[in-house]
This record gives C-alpha cells, sequence and structure tokens, in this order.
C-alpha cells in the first residue's frame, strides 16, 4: 500500500506548535472552493453540494473504492436530490484529496455536511440530514480510510477554529467507516458517543443454510391465504423502462397504503414524488435499482425499491395493499406486516444467487409473528449517530460531561430517547 506523508497527531495540533506547527490552510474565494488546506501529502476542501458535479468521474471512483458502501452518498443521489429536494439545496461537502497526483487527483474521502447555528449548538457539523436517505455514512478510500478519515477531523477543525465536534448520523457503528473515525478519534484525543442506537436486519452473506426455501409454496400461510386470490408470484423489473412502469406502480399502492394509516405518501409532494422518479430512471441505466412486485392474480398485494451499490442492497422503500392486509387478518393469525413480509422472503430468495452480498432493511419495519418466520434475515446492523467531540485541552475524557451538554442542547438530540422518522 502506498504511504502518505501524513502524521494525524501533528495535524491535530496536540503537540507545541513553536516546534511542529501544522501547514496553513489557504482559503479561497469564488463559489467553487469555500475553503483550502493543505495536510502533508493530502488536501482537505469544503465546497458546495452543487459544485461537486465539476468532479464527477472522481466521485464516482470514490463510490466504488469506498471502504464501506453507500448509495446514499453517490452522485446519482445527491446530485438527483440537490434538483428536487429543498432540504438538500445550497448544502457543503468536505472533500480529502491526495495531492500527489495533479494531473488526475485521487478522491479519499468525501463527507456531505451542513454546520449547525443558533445558541446552544453552533460549531457543530453534522451529516446532511435527508429524510429519504437511509445512511449518512461517509465515503473513506479502503486504502487510506484512517488517513482521509483523520484529514477530513482535522481539516474540519482548521476550517472552523471554534468547532465543538462532528455527527455522523445513521452510521453503521460497527461497520469499517465508523471503525476508522474511531481510530482517528483515539490519535485525536476526541471523546466518542453513540446515540439513537437501533438495529436493522441484514443479511450478510449467501449461505445457502441461512436462505428461505420455498416461501411462495402453498404451505406458507400467507401464500396460501393468497392463492385465492390468483396465482402467487414475484416478478421483478431492472431494465430502465420495466422500473419506469413499476415506479408508477409502487407510487399508486404507497398512496393507497399511507391513506388508509393517515400518512402523507410520496405523491402528496410534488418534489419527493419528481426525487423518487428521477432517481430510479437514473440508477436503472446502472443496474442500482429494481423494484419487486408481489401479485396475486392481477392484484399488486405488495411491492419494494431496491437500491444497491458494490455488492451491497438495502431495501429502500416498501409499500402493500392496506385492504388486502386487513382481509387476510380475518383468515390467518394476525401478524403487522404479513405482505411485506411475504415479499421480502420471496426477494431475499431470488437474490440468493446474485451478486448482492449483503442486504440492509432500510425500513425499519416490524418483524415479528408468522410472516417472519421464514428466517429471510440471518443478522443484524447497529445502526446509529456517532458523535465525536473535541476537547481544548486535547486529552481524551476530559470532554465527556462537555460533550454530553452540548448534545443534549443540539437540535433533535435529547437525553431522553426519542423517535425518529426513517426512509
Amino acid at each position: 500500500m502506498a504511504h502518505l506523508s501524513f502524521d494525524p497527531i501533528r495535524y491535530w495540533g496536540l503537540v507545541d506548535p513553536r516546534r511542529s506547527a501544522p501547514a496553513q490552510p489557504r482559503p479561497q474565494g469564488g463559489k467553487d472552493r469555500l475553503f483550502l488546506a493543505e495536510i502533508g501529502d493530502l488536501a482537505f476542501e469544503i465546497r458546495p453540494l452543487s459544485a461537486l458535479l465539476g468532479r464527477i468521474e472522481a466521485w464516482q471512483a470514490l463510490e466504488s473504492t469506498s471502504i464501506e458502501a453507500n448509495v446514499f452518498h453517490g452522485p446519482a443521489f445527491l446530485a438527483t436530490a440537490q434538483q428536487h429536494l429543498v432540504e438538500a439545496s445550497g448544502q457543503m461537502a468536505a472533500l480529502v484529496w491526495d495531492r500527489r497526483s495533479l494531473a488526475q487527483p485521487r478522491l479519499l474521502g468525501l463527507w456531505p455536511l451542513r454546520r449547525s447555528g443558533g445558541p446552544g449548538h453552533a460549531g457543530w457539523h453534522k451529516g446532511l440530514d435527508l429524510r429519504l436517505a437511509a445512511s449518512g455514512t461517509p465515503l473513506l478510500d479502503r486504502d487510506f480510510a484512517v488517513e482521509a478519515a483523520s484529514a477530513l477531523l482535522a481539516g474540519l477543525r482548521q476550517a472552523t477554529p471554534g468547532m465543538a465536534g462532528v455527527i455522523f448520523g445513521q452510521i453503521a457503528l460497527d461497520g469499517p467507516t465508523a471503525r476508522a473515525f474511531r481510530s482517528a478519534a483515539a490519535l485525536g484525543g476526541l471523546d466518542i458517543l453513540e446515540r439513537n442506537v437501533r438495529h436493522r436486519p441484514c443479511i450478510w452473506n449467501r449461505d445457502a443454510a441461512a436462505r428461505p426455501a420455498g416461501s411462495l409454496d402453498a404451505g406458507h400461510p400467507v401464500a396460501r391465504a393468497l392463492s385465492r386470490h390468483g396465482d402467487v408470484r414475484l416478478v421483478t423489473a431492472t431494465s430502465p423502462d420495466d422500473v419506469r412502469d413499476a415506479t408508477e406502480l409502487f407510487l399508486a399502492l404507497e398512496a393507497s397504503q399511507s391513506a388508509a394509516c393517515g400518512q402523507h405518501p410520496l405523491l402528496s409532494g410534488t418534489r419527493e414524488a419528481a426525487f423518487f422518479r428521477s432517481l430510479t430512471r437514473t440508477l436503472s441505466r446502472d443496474g442500482q435499482v429494481s423494484v419487486h412486485m408481489l401479485e396475486a392474480g392481477n392484484r399488486l398485494v405488495a411491492a419494494s425499491v431496491m437500491l444497491s451499490a458494490n455488492g451491497h442492497g438495502w431495501l429502500w422503500r416498501v409499500a402493500s395493499d392496506a385492504a388486502l392486509q386487513a382481509t387476510l387478518a380475518a383468515e390467518i393469525p394476525p401478524a403487522d406486516g404479513a405482505l411485506s413480509a411475504l415479499l421480502d422472503l420471496a426477494v431475499v430468495e431470488r437474490l440468493a444467487a446474485s451478486q448482492v452480498l449483503a442486504l440492509l432493511d432500510a425500513g425499519d419495519r416490524p418483524r415479528n409473528g408468522p410472516a417472519s418466520a421464514g428466517h429471510a434475515w440471518n443478522g443484524h446492523q447497529r445502526i446509529g449517530d456517532l458523535a465525536l467531540g473535541v476537547g481544548d485541552d486535547g486529552r481524551a475524557g476530559a470532554t465527556r460531561v462537555a460533550l454530553r451538554r452540548a448534545l443534549s442542547a443540539v437540535a433533535g438530540w435529547s437525553r431522553r430517547p426519542r423517535r425518529r422518522a426513517h426512509a
């Protein structure tokens, strides 16, 4: 592995600056670059998120070499969000570059972020909070993950002298990206806290013993009840034309389910519906989206949208026929989400021979009752918010009390766990 001339301890400013002064940042004017700092062989910069479209090739290369896949921080997702979603406009991105190759600089780290303002939580950098995104994991090059994480934290501290800390939201707390930031935090003497911790079901491998068998057989109680309404089958849309048509069917089914549950469907928001259509159309060109539909006769009873990147998949959005679910409740033992759970079983069985090595249920849906007895999920992943607090004296553990007090004042945080809406 190539060596980078970068000493994280030095650039965290934990030694006497008269003996080893960090490289001085060079702020740049203009709309395409808000801040620039040279850190050894690395360069840290902050740009408007909209300006990253000029570096699309480097962005795509980092997405394919990231230590942890995250389609929600890829160019397709964020560029589409910039175009359609109000909450994504005007946001920034922190970037880490390898400066050794000026002709084709290599992007080693990317984190879309926003800086919190207002009394009590000024100086906190938080990841871009998009309701339709199921992961806020930064992208780090797999060969230089710890170096990129250290440079990212050090660059943010240089750019914000009064920085109190950073918050990485909806990140896999035991994943490789979180471990890289923990290592960087240990080098910098930062305090670490986990908040809003929850578990999401996962498929970790393609072990035949863990795969469901015959989920659509007549022996399955939900499939048997559905068979009275016609032949039960799973239909998967992957080509751009099929995904376009299946997206409209999904939106209609999701609107019907939301109306029955008293919720706001995607179709109720013009921008969100346009974002959903545009994103699935864009991702379908590269085979990164599929729509799975469970049908009984000529009736669509459940559907799910799966996004994928680099051998990972996310069951992103799921909808089912609420009226049929109520009808089936009288025929089989009641189970919340029985139709969606049966669809999961069928999807996992079909994907068992595909290239999706790790599948995450990004919807936080309940898994109980006979519908989930097919063991569609063989593991779980701890998801939560990883907070790193910056102390004035740089000693590990010295900022725990101050960090807890500061976090309690940050908008969206409290000492008492609270429920949050997730994609």
